[in-house]
């Protein structure tokens, strides 16, 4: 009873310190009266000694619905039965409505507005109430129940309408709701632009309402229906302001996000937020970007409409991982607590109604319409299977994507037609779109985990797919490895020898398949690790299958350093393990600012078609592509900065990988290339600390029967020498795969060297001053101009084999007495101390040459790219 004392004393009694004119009555006199206007109330206080009260309350016309009573106070009175309250009008007698007052019952509404009150007492008794000009006030205490209503019955009809003003943000859950049907309540949410929550009737709403200090509350009532009762309790919740916006939010076909962070919510911290689907729809919401701090701090999504209901997701400083959250009806209930919010701390919530879903748990059915989203979970031990074999032919519009654990496994359409797959954990969450009105049901099924016919595999470094027992018909297995998204990712597989056949589909394109057949080798594949594999096999009589496979990850841009005046490398990503198929790799190259270029020297050089490494920017770009391993090259400090590796194109057809890229680079000072039929030029002081180097690269005759030979001339000052290995030069386009003919001590008496190419590398570096010059002749092939120009055009191989092929037998002149087995050339004039190469292109040498490259070098190659796949062999226990 004191309960409902005080709610009303403090509902009302507050509005009545605001009134300008209280009147103040007592039971000592016959009888009092006292007119009040709509700013004014009538206090009564009826203290011990007094026998009877007589008072008239005149409202005077300017009253709201009425007046209305709150007793406050009673002490020693025998029985409230004492009480009596009669509705009065002009001429017509006194009509009593009230006659005694339940003691759960203090505050009372008459309807009219002019009331006399009696009371009686046998002396001892105290009485404390207040008559106010209308029925209602602010609102600021934890709990409601509405007014006592009339017993005794009504002379005509009266409504009496109730209006109380919200002072803070809260949460409204109604305990007690029975109106006549003439009666209603309703909540205006927001002054401004009006808007309404009911008029509820029949039935209290069927979620919690939650309203700001802008808010209010009105409840009409009729009051010849006496068995009415209305009740509800209050929570008081943070400003919508500190909570990110909107409340109480109706959600469409639109999602919206609702954002708390920053200085403004800083500090103790109560938020709700309730989310209301259409008619007949589900929600799916999402949390992201979450950040909480504080122990206490605790955020919750419950399934309902009001806090009573299911917990589906509670998030804490402690865990902070995510679910998706799928309503079982029209209502999400999202939470958030906090005693020190420290505006750094915040969440983001999404919501979208669906047409089904839900969550099943271990087994059950899913029925797939316009917009679906199911969470299926299961015990730890056991992995969920789910058999797609009840749809036809998927057409249209229709998808339907799986999940585990915010990583896509695979989607559905028409051009990926469904089959049965398995859960890598506990967890899955499928999605739909697109199916008709009309239920379409997907069984969901759970099994120990690792066993049955569908299997997948999300292992992020590498794992060993093991078939545990025994399965008839056909088996489906799904190999994703989970990694991180902002990573580019690479996949290879390897298929052994103990299954007849199976097919490995590629995800990306379903139609881009490999069919193995008693296959006696490992087989391996290379795809994008986000796009992963399927592979399809008949297991009836296998019992022991067995797939490994080695997923890498790693940042798109890999950073080089080169020290100053030292060599470095570059190479493609992860060689030489694996070649990177799928991705766009840019290199971070750091060169020394001192630098001015490089001699690179390429290894191997094994791209798959449409994969380019590309160095330099805009138009010095140097592209490479192929399995031809280029010459060597100068290339300029500043273009090294700006290399890409891209190789993106994935043959879905043929994802056999290639071997990659494997480059040399040398710092060089005063280097160049030089294409001049003939020049001169000096080394220079830069020679004395860093390497110089000159490739020397005249353009080849267009007449594929000739080819040049070049003389070079090095001279040097005066009684001075070189010292061994100042001087080096190569015999062709690179000083990896080509002889090495200038060593010093070969060139002191002069000589004639044939040549297999018309490109020769020198290399100096030294403390003498040398002047070099070079000039190219042209060479045709056949006896007379191969044998006879002073024999500049002959190949080495010719003189003195023991074979005349000239026929004057000047290749076999000179070469048992002693005497140079070649006899000294005299071309043009040069220096006394000149040293004099000639170099030359022969066709029958190429002919062999490439011969033996286009058999020797691809299967070179290929044993290099076999001999990676054995890391395969023995991976461990999946």
């Amino acid at each position: 009873m004191l309960k409902h004392a005080c709610l009303i004393f403090f509902l009302i009694g507050a509005a009545k310190a605001k009134k300008s004119h209280p009147f103040t009555a007592n039971c000592t006199v016959p009888e009092e009266s006292f007119k009040i206007g709509l700013d004014q109330q009538v206090y009564i206080n009826c203290q011990p000694g007094w026998q009877k009260g007589n008072i008239l309350i005149d409202g005077n016309g300017t009253t709201q619905g009425g007046l209305s009573l709150d007793i406050s106070a009673v002490t020693n009175l025998k029985s409230l039965q004492a009480i009596q309250i009669y509705a009065v009008a002009d001429n017509v007698t006194d009509q009593l409505i009230y006659e005694g007052i339940p003691e759960a019952k203090r505050w009372l509404v008459t309807g009219h507005e002019k009331i006399r009150i009696r009371l009686a007492s046998d002396g001892k008794s105290a009485v404390s109430l207040t008559v106010y000009p209308k029925c209602g006030g602010t609102f600021s205490v934890p709990s409601f129940v509405s007014p006592q209503l009339p017993n005794k019955k009504l002379a005509a009809p009266v409504n009496v309408t109730c209006t109380f003003d919200f002072t803070e943000a809260a949460s409204i859950e109604f305990t007690k709701f029975q109106l006549a049907k003439t009666s209603e309540a309703r909540f205006v949410l927001h002054r401004d632009d009006k808007k309404f929550e009911g008029p509820f009737v029949d039935k209290a709403p069927d979620h919690m309402v939650i309203v700001q200090k802008s808010a209010s509350f009105s409840l009409r009532l009729d009051l010849n229906d006496s068995n009415q009762e209305v009740a509800f309790t209050r929570q008081s919740l943070s400003d919508k302001g500190r909570c990110g916006g909107s409340d109480m939010i109706a959600t469409d076909k639109v999602d919206f996000t609702v954002t708390v962070k920053g200085a403004d919510a800083a500090g103790q911290l109560s938020c709700l937020w309730l989310i209301m689907a259409p008619e007949n729809q589900k929600l799916s919401l999402k949390v992201s970007n979450i950040a909480l701090e504080h122990v206490d701090d605790l955020l919750s999504v419950v399934d309902a409409g009001d806090l009573a209901g299911k917990p589906l997701l509670q998030i804490t400083a402690l865990n902070q991982k995510s679910a998706p959250v799928i309503s079982s009806g029209k209502y999400l209930m999202v939470s958030l607590n906090s005693n020190n919010f420290d505006g750094k701390e915040g969440f983001n919530f999404s919501a979208t109604p669906i047409s089904s879903g839900g969550h099943i748990e271990k087994s059950g059915t899913m029925t797939l319409r316009e917009t679906s989203k199911f969470v299926l979970t299961t015990d730890v031990t056991e992995n969920l299977l789910v058999s797609f074999s009840s749809l036809t032919k998927l057409s249209g519009a229709q998808k339907i994507a799986v999940s585990a654990d915010s990583m896509e496994l695979v989607t559905f359409d028409a051009n990926r037609q469904p089959f049965d797959l398995s859960s890598p954990d506990s967890e899955l969450l499928v999605e739909a779109t697109g199916f008709p009105t009309t239920d379409v049901n997907v069984t969901v099924t759970s099994k120990p985990a690792g066993s049955g016919c569908s299997r997948t595999f999300t292992a992020a470094q590498k794992s060993n797919a093991r078939l545990i027992g025994s399965c008839m018909g056909m088996c489906t297995w799904i190999i994703k490895p989970n990694v991180a998204a902002d990573l580019a990712e690479l996949f290879l597989k390897v298929l052994p020898n103990n299954v007849p056949s199976a097919t490995i589909h590629h995800f990306r394109n379903m139609d881009a398949k490999v069919s193995i057949a008693n296959s006696a080798d490992p087989f391996h594949i290379s795809y994008q690790v986000r796009d992963g594999a399927w592979i399809e096999f008949d297991c009836s009589n296998v019992k022991d299958f067995e797939v490994s496979y080695i997923a890498k990850a790693m940042n798109r841009d890999l950073a080089v350093t080169a020290a100053a005046g030292k060599n470095f490398t570059l190479t493609s990503p992860f060689y030489p393990g694996i070649y990177p198929q799928g991705g766009l790799f840019k290199y971070n190259v750091s060169v020394p600012d001192a630098e001015t270029s490089y001699l690179a020297t390429f290894r191997i050089m094994d791209l798959l078609p449409k994969h380019v490494l590309a160095i330099g920017s805009k138009g010095t770009v140097m592209n490479f592509t192929g399995t031809d391993i280029p010459g060597d090259i100068l290339i300029p400090a500043s273009s090294l900065k700006t290399t890409t590796f891209d190789s993106n194109f994935v043959a879905d057809s043929d994802p056999k990988g290639g071997y990659g890229f494997h480059i040399d680079l040398s710092p060089t000072s005063s280097s160049q290339t030089l294409t001049e039929n003939s020049k001169s030029f000096k080394t220079g002081e830069k020679c004395k600390t860093l390497r110089c180097v000159y490739i020397i690269n005249p353009p080849r005759p267009s007449n594929l029967n000739e080819s040049v030979s070049v003389n070079l001339t090095v001279t040097l000052p005066a009684n001075v020498s070189l010292n061994h290995s100042d001087l080096l030069v190569w015999d062709g386009d690179s000083v990896l795969r080509n002889q090495l003919v200038a060593p010093i001590e070969n060139l002191t008496a002069g000589g004639l060297f044939a040549s297999m190419s018309n490109k020769l590398i020198v290399v100096y570096q030294g403390n003498l001053d040398l002047n070099l010059s070079y000039v190219v002749s042209p060479c045709s092939f056949g006896e007379n101009s191969m044998c006879r120009r002073d024999r500049l055009c002959m190949p080495s191989s010719w003189r003195c084999d023991g074979v005349i092929r000239c026929s004057d037998g000047s290749d076999e002149y000179l070469c048992n007495d002693g005497k140079p087995p070649t006899p000294t050339p005299n071309p043009a004039p040069a220096t006394s101390s000149g040293w004099k190469i000639a170099f030359w292109i022969f066709a029958p040498i190429f002919i062999l040459l490439g011969v033996a490259l286009n058999r020797g070098v691809p299967l070179l190659i290929q044993r290099l790219r076999d001999s990676r796949y054995q890391q395969f062999h023995d991976l461990g226990e999946h």
